[in-house]
């Protein structure tokens, strides 16, 4: 008996779902009972219903024009997605920039992989638009020049991206943008970074803009010729602010190198910065900065290596250059020179506040206390994550250092 009533439930029961698919607020339901993830609303590409992007062929069908999904549109991410297997052709170029938005929505993106000659390179080639709230894990590129992770060239606003894995190349290249021109924020890179020539950053390559509350871990190289390599930006023509390094950064070969922890060649500004990693270089090498204006920056490094010749230009601090205000370094950190001892001196000393080699952290440890980075080096600190954010960026974090407001 309860067998057949059953058998004469179920039909009525799905005729009721089956009707109810012309309801307005029962339709997006009942499709996903039946459609294996695709949204029932694709969207139309404004910022009140952006496309949806949720899984491989619809993230190469971003910028295409095909069922209007133009390089002008909005778009959000709404599922995480694996790449593997797939050379990935980059949206937008020089010529055809992408000019939309595009919301990660807190969703990843694994196994990105790029392998070509050209330039322009990353998730997105060139954008003029707005890439955000996006993780990129496990890329693997391998290309020509102006490639990041997330965008080759920025003339728009690239916030809250967070990329790891491996990226290999020759000029302008950074873990997250290669150039930019535009906005850089709240956004990191962990993994293994390499260049050939100029312009090498852990986060950023060439900076023309504006690079805050970011940073890298992991190891940054250099080689061959004309290098700028930084923790987080290679070479630095205008503003960095808030950011920090644990990478090391190295350059063993090449002719007019610059580089250091957080900033390779500098001739904008760098504030607020601190460095963790050891620098190798050839001249122009210092824990926070090659060259250029250093202020309120704290260099952490254990040790700087000068890998060969006998150029003078290495400091804790920077390498050479100014204006240099009021920064600090690690007093136990070493100066290494070929196979002559370790020295706690570097050549051309100037262990002051606004000298190239800083002023030496008393007590020694004082690092490692919040107090000490907020009565003497003059930061702004929040004894935990909740009293941090987007613009008071530092709180008190993971192994007595500061970390920013999104880790």
């Amino acid at each position: 008996m309860k067998t057949r009533l059953l058998h004469s439930i179920v039909p009525v029961l799905m005729i009721l779902v089956l009707a109810q698919c012309n309801n307005p607020w029962m339709k997006g339901r009942v499709d996903h009972l039946f459609d294996d993830g695709i949204p029932s609303d694709p969207g139309n590409g404004t910022s009140t219903n952006p496309f949806k992007v949720y899984s491989r062929t619809t993230l190469q069908k971003v910028g295409t024009g095909i069922d209007d999904w133009e390089l002008s549109k909005d778009y959000i991410l709404t599922a995480n997605i694996n790449m593997s297997g797939l050379n990935f052709t980059p949206i937008g170029d020089n010529t055809f920039p992408f000019t939309g938005t595009f919301n990660g929505n807190g969703k990843t993106i694994s196994n990105l992989t790029i392998n070509n000659s050209s330039g322009y390179q990353g998730l997105f080639g060139y954008i003029g638009g707005m890439v955000q709230k996006l993780t990129l894990n496990g890329v693997n590129i391998t290309v020509s020049d102006r490639v990041g992770g997330v965008v080759g060239l920025n003339n728009g606003t690239v916030e809250e991206c967070y990329v790891s894995g491996t990226i290999a190349a020759g000029m302008q290249i950074g873990g997250v943008v290669g150039v930019n021109s535009g906005i850089v924020k709240n956004c990191s890179f962990s993994g293994t970074f390499s260049g050939t020539t100029s312009a090498i950053g852990g986060v950023v390559g060439n900076n023309f803009g504006t690079v805050s509350n970011c940073y890298s871990t992991g190891t940054v190289t250099g080689g061959i010729s004309n290098m700028q390599v930084g923790g987080v930006v290679g070479l630095n023509n205008a503003t960095i602010q808030n950011c920090y390094s644990s990478s090391n950064v190295i350059i063993t070969s090449g002719v007019a190198v610059v580089n250091g922890g957080i900033v390779g060649g500098n001739s904008g500004t760098v504030s607020n910065c601190y460095s963790t990693g050891n620098i190798t270089g050839l001249r122009a090498t210092g824990g926070i900065t090659g060259s250029g204006s250093v202020n309120n920056c704290v260099a952490l490094n254990p040790s700087i290596t000068r890998d060969s010749g006998t150029e003078p230009e290495f400091g804790r601090v920077t390498g050479m250059g100014g204006p240099l205000t009021n920064n600090y370094a690690l007093s136990s950190m070493v100066f290494i020179d070929g196979a002559a001892p370790p020295t706690n001196t570097f050549p051309g000393w100037d262990n002051s506040l606004n000298g190239k080699d800083g002023l030496g952290i008393s007590p020694v440890g004082g690092e490692s206390s919040m107090i000490w980075w907020r009565d003497t080096a003059n930061w702004t600190i929040a004894p935990n994550k909740s009293g941090a954010s987007d613009t008071s960026p530092w709180y008190w974090g993971a192994g007595n250092r500061p970390r920013l407001w999104f880790e």
